[in-house]
């Protein structure tokens, strides 16, 4: 026992400012859910249906007279008022932009599509705009929780400092935030997930404080229950540390394993974050006019499944969910099960190899086992045979990976979420304020009993 307390003791010292740090970050949380609230959550564009093959030049005859024989992407969209074609050309990654009707190429044409969606989200034609920069990683402000990417940050002169963060590709909104919740963002990014650090040296930095706080953390416990009669003994400061492990030492081991757990896995982050569709579609593959074979789409892009180039049309369903349609680009021959084999083609590519699918279930809602954290819907789910993979969810309508689920994402998911977010205590009747709430008393009382744990080794050491 004596062994255990100096260890304890010990342990404490080195991590004291770290979980001090972790503690007083972790109550920014709450302030950014519900005080400093993500502005225009669930704002959206309303697209347009696409137009006549009459309004617009078709887009092969256009691709050909650009001198561009081949393509990653090729998408007609409503900008601005006026139809444009955006081409991602084989072997770039910006796209260009062409008016639809003239040919004629329009420069900068990504960010003045980026400024228009986000004068559009605002609902005001003549918004300033202060400035409008193009991310291709992750940061600070716009932190990988976010998955979408590339995105155009568009920082609009508004009271508030509002800032859009836009997906030029599929004309939605990634994330928006106010200048208080990016200041918030920056503040938990730097004290809780230690972006301060270089990327290399972060994760282990990380564990270096984390495991020892987790062997603290359960040695306490086990003190406790070891010196169970001796609870209410001693001066009034030892008695109160005592009683706050009691209360909060179980919250604390909850929190610290739940971290190096999700610390452990960042060791070898996914992959499926940064894959996506860049098959080289033959402009010549293109000559059936694809307005000529779809009513009341919003949205086509050209895809191959198989030996096949597909027109993969967007519809817009009931409550705004997107129904996807494929049509032979070639033959002009509506395809069934489109769908399940493009996503199939795509998963077979990020694993390398050919795969059997067991069942294929369309997400058009989060849920459960995909909540709206990863962001893309509607999504296809392929669950697989005989792969290290149990599923591979994939955003057909972009090309994207949308998540990767293992036996090991499913636990580290499960132990997050109950044990560092709390997620069980709404199966027992609490909403999330009040969850909130809860974690917020805890985390308070886990800072007690860290002051007072502190005060007793100070008396210790002016002792001698």
């Amino acid at each position: 026992m004596r062994f255990m307390m100096t260890w304890h003791r010990r342990a404490a010292w080195l991590v004291a400012v770290p979980l001090m740090l972790w503690l007083l970050s972790g109550l920014l949380h709450p302030l950014m859910a519900w005080v400093l609230k993500p502005p225009m959550e669930g704002h959206q564009i309303v697209r347009p249906l696409l137009p006549s093959a009459a309004e617009v030049r078709p887009v092969d005859v256009l691709l050909q007279e650009k001198d561009i024989d081949a393509v990653t992407n090729v998408q007609l969209q409503q900008i601005d008022g006026g139809w444009q074609y955006r081409v991602v050309e084989a072997g770039h990654t910006q796209p260009r932009y062409f008016h639809a009707n003239s040919s004629e190429e329009i420069a900068d044409g990504d960010r003045l599509h980026a400024i228009w969606l986000a004068r559009m989200l605002v609902d005001d034609p003549d918004a300033g705009i202060l400035s409008a920069i193009p991310l291709e990683q992750f940061s600070n402000e716009y932190r990988e929780v976010n998955r979408l990417l590339p995105v155009w940050r568009v920082a609009l002169e508004r009271e508030g400092g509002l800032t859009l963060y836009l997906d030029t590709e599929q004309q939605r909104l990634a994330s928006a935030a106010t200048w208080g919740r990016r200041q918030a963002l920056k503040a938990f990014s730097w004290f809780h997930s230690w972006h301060w650090l270089p990327h290399a040296a972060r994760t282990p930095v990380v564990l270096l404080f984390s495991v020892p706080l987790l062997l603290m953390s359960l040695g306490g416990l086990i003190l406790l229950v070891r010196r169970w009669r001796h609870l209410n003994k001693g001066n009034g400061v030892r008695r109160w540390h005592r009683w706050l492990t009691l209360v909060g030492g179980l919250s604390l081991f909850g929190f610290a394993s739940s971290g190096v757990h999700v610390a452990i896995d960042k060791l070898n982050p996914p992959q499926w974050i940064d894959f996506r569709d860049d098959t080289l579609i033959a402009v010549s593959s293109l000559a059936t006019n694809p307005l000529t074979l779809m009513d009341r789409a919003v949205a086509v892009r050209p895809v191959q499944v198989g030996d096949d180039v597909l027109w993969q049309f967007q519809q817009q369903g009931e409550n705004g969910v997107t129904a996807l349609q494929y049509v032979n680009a070639v033959k002009g021959e509506k395809v069934t099960g489109a769908d399940e084999a493009y996503a199939k083609k795509l998963v077979e590519r990020f694993v390398g190899e050919s795969v059997e699918v067991r069942d294929t279930e369309l997400l058009t809602k989060f849920r459960f086992d995909y909540p709206s954290v990863y962001k893309r819907l509607p999504v296809r789910k392929l669950s697989l045979v005989n792969q290290p993979q149990l599923a591979m969810l994939v955003e057909t309508r972009s090309g994207h990976m949308a998540n990767e689920v293992t036996p090991s994402s499913i636990l580290r998911a499960l132990h997050f979420i109950n044990l560092h977010k709390y997620h069980f205590v709404g199966r027992l009747g609490l909403s999330p304020p009040q969850r909130d709430a809860v974690m917020v008393v805890l985390v308070l009382l886990i800072l007690a009993a860290l002051v007072s744990g502190m005060l007793l080794a100070w008396r210790r050491l002016g002792k001698g």
